[in-house]
């Protein structure tokens, strides 16, 4: 390793570690972000050599992003949004693009830089913890900070050591237990997940009969450890802070809807949608609340406790809290379209994979395990974009190494 090759995985790493820098305006802005959005602009206007962009599944993301970036402008105007929420959300837009590209770019660069900047990024755990941790990383750090990044840096090191299969399933299994008894219940789940896809050979070679079995042998897994957990929970094995969030869920009614009770309201929102979507951040009228508040009760979800019903009394506002929904909602049909595709290449990624290949087998295997659920169940924001990024461009890595 030569010393010019030392300081560009100092310069990495040192990327990575400054993610826990923001500043707070009109919103949660990112230094790190701005940075690779601002040498995107860049790279855009005066880069002649774009061979890393050859690859297919590359040109087709950036295609489909620029047509969901000029669509949410599109419904912007037509909707007349705040000017301010339509910079938020096109700005969200165009950092996400500039993440993805220059992961993509390292990547095809030199693998190790991308890897020091990933490790980078999990250790900002560390200061942000210290410095800027937030209301969520105070109240609950391992869920919302040090679990997380202690994943990643378990997932990467892992493949490093000399161990076998039952060495990994119990480091996998030794994290899955301990982010139930912290109540970082999906990081468990997706760690769970991840250990049960360790498989020798790659779903598509098990046939439609073997894939069937290994997909409801999940499905059976994820409830029995979800009945567990809750029986655990409600008896106060897991101290009295988890036991009256987990009572106050579930007397309010199905888990699911009460923890993600923005889907409802997303879900009615986009019937009205058409093709060019709401707008960022549209507003809600009476007859649409009434109509939210209808299905909830036909489906056991006490209407005002909910974390949706909240948000809404405060800002008047549609909840959000699915990347996919939120840009069918917010952008159309465009915006539907690119999370349809990203989505497609990761579930591609999980039948091609076992989560044993060299480099970023374990981690890649974890990684599209988690967009499956974030993009779901997750808002795009200051904590998610970075994370979608790094998945998107391990998930083109993966796709050229196959090439």
């Amino acid at each position: 390793m030569t010393i010019d090759d030392k300081v560009k995985y100092a310069i990495a790493f040192a990327l990575g570690v400054l993610n826990f820098l923001f500043i707070s305006s009109f919103a949660q802005v990112i230094i790190v972000e701005i940075i690779f959005a601002l040498a995107f602009v860049v790279a855009i206007f005066t880069f002649k050599n774009k061979a890393y962009g050859k690859i297919r599944e590359f040109r087709v993301i950036f295609l489909l992003g620029f047509l969901w970036f000029a669509a949410q402008i599109a419904s912007d105007i037509a909707n007349r949004t705040n000017t301010t929420d339509s910079i938020k959300s096109v700005a969200q837009i165009f950092v996400l693009l500039s993440l993805i590209y220059w992961g993509h770019y390292w990547g095809n660069r030199d693998v190790t830089t991308l890897k020091s900047y990933i490790f980078g990024y999990a250790f900002s755990s560390i200061p942000q913890y210290f410095f800027l941790p937030g209301i969520f990383g105070l109240s609950d750090p391992w869920k919302f900070i040090f679990g997380p990044a202690f994943t990643l840096l378990s997932l990467l090191f892992i493949p490093r050591l000399r161990h076998s299969k039952l060495m990994t399933s119990g480091v996998l299994f030794t994290l899955v237990c301990f982010d139930f008894i912290m109540g970082a219940r999906s990081l468990g789940m997706i760690t769970l997940v991840t250990l049960v896809l360790l498989l020798r050979k790659p779903l598509k070679q098990r046939g439609l009969i073997g894939t069937a079995s290994y997909l409801l042998l999940i499905s059976l897994l994820m409830l029995s450890t979800y009945a567990i957990y809750a029986n655990l929970t409600l008896n106060g094995s897991f101290g009295s802070s988890q036991q009256q969030k987990f009572e106050k869920q579930s007397q309010a009614g199905p888990l699911l809807l009460v923890a993600r009770s923005e889907l409802l309201y997303e879900l009615q929102a986009i019937r009205q949608t058409k093709i060019l979507g709401l707008g960022s951040t549209p507003y809600v009228d009476q007859n649409y609340l009434e109509r939210v508040a209808l299905i909830e009760l036909e489906a056991g979800v006490h209407h005002p406790s909910t974390t949706a019903f909240t948000q809404y009394k405060r800002d008047g506002r549609i909840p959000s809290h699915s990347m996919i929904l939120s840009a069918w909602m917010e952008s159309g049909i465009f915006g539907l379209i690119f999370w349809l595709y990203l989505t497609w290449l990761v579930i591609r990624t999980i039948i091609n994979s076992t989560g044993r290949e060299p480099i970023f087998g374990l981690l890649l295997r974890f990684l599209t395990i988690n967009y499956l659920w974030a993009a779901i169940f997750s808002p795009l924001g200051a904590g998610s974009r970075m994370m979608i990024a790094i998945t998107i461009t391990l998930v083109l890595q993966e796709k050229i190494r196959n090439t």
